[in-house]
């Protein structure tokens, strides 16, 4: 049985999280010999990421669909309003979205793996300026649907940020499949705990010691 947590029981989001992507990221990517121009370039690793953005933009549709179907479902179809009955007809719009977005990534990757990793291009101005405003909107729309959805985006990218850490060898460095992508180290590797962040465990009573357990007797 798939249990359902109230929004109210998560963690609210915090006003004082604050992080630094662009820092952040700068880390595993060093470590995984991952470019990094002092100027724009056209190079293996931003189609990487284009792709890379296509997989976990699928991966949130996927989240958003179950759960909208899931809301959809608790009601029998000829008692529906209008509002489920639009949701239900966004969910198979966004089931279609989901498998092509995924479908592509998988493609431009496999493609990505025969292109050399000292791969560079200049690009006109128009073009990094274009890919520029789209990045940035990115991360408008990224923030504005973890604040939306009512968890600290922050925390949780802080918590993913680690767990890419982790992914590195021995040696301190992220070893890569042929198309750039970052390979888990099965030694060092652990999941980032996203439920530990959004619904944190209450902090324990201490015993009062009248009683066998602390449910103050």
């Amino acid at each position: 049985m798939c249990q359902t947590i109230s929004a109210s029981t998560a963690l609210a989001p915090s006003v004082t999280s604050t992080v630094d992507p662009w820092v952040m990221q700068r880390t595993p990517m060093k470590a995984s010999g991952q470019t990094l121009p002092d100027s724009p370039r056209l190079h293996k690793g931003v189609v990487l990421y284009a792709a890379l953005n296509l997989e976990e933009g699928a991966e949130t549709i996927d989240g958003l669909k179950k759960a909208m179907r899931r809301v959809v479902d608790l009601v029998p179809v000829d008692s529906r309003d209008q509002n489920l009955l639009a949701m239900d007809n966004l969910v198979t719009q966004l089931e279609v979205i989901g498998v092509a977005m995924k479908a592509s990534s998988k493609s431009i990757r496999a493609q990505l793996a025969v292109v050399s990793n000292d791969y560079s291009a200049e690009l006109t101005e128009a073009e990094v300026i274009e890919m520029a405003d789209g990045t940035t909107d990115l991360t408008v729309t990224n923030s504005g649907f973890a604040l939306s959805l009512g968890i600290d985006g922050a925390a949780c990218y802080n918590e993913v940020a680690g767990s890419n850490l982790s992914k590195r060898n021995d040696e301190g460095a992220i070893d890569k499949t042929p198309d750039g992508k970052w390979i888990k180290n099965p030694k060092n590797y652990r999941d980032p705990n996203l439920k530990s962040v959004i619904y944190p465990a209450a902090p324990k009573k201490a015993c009062c010691g009248k009683c066998s357990g602390c449910g103050s007797h």
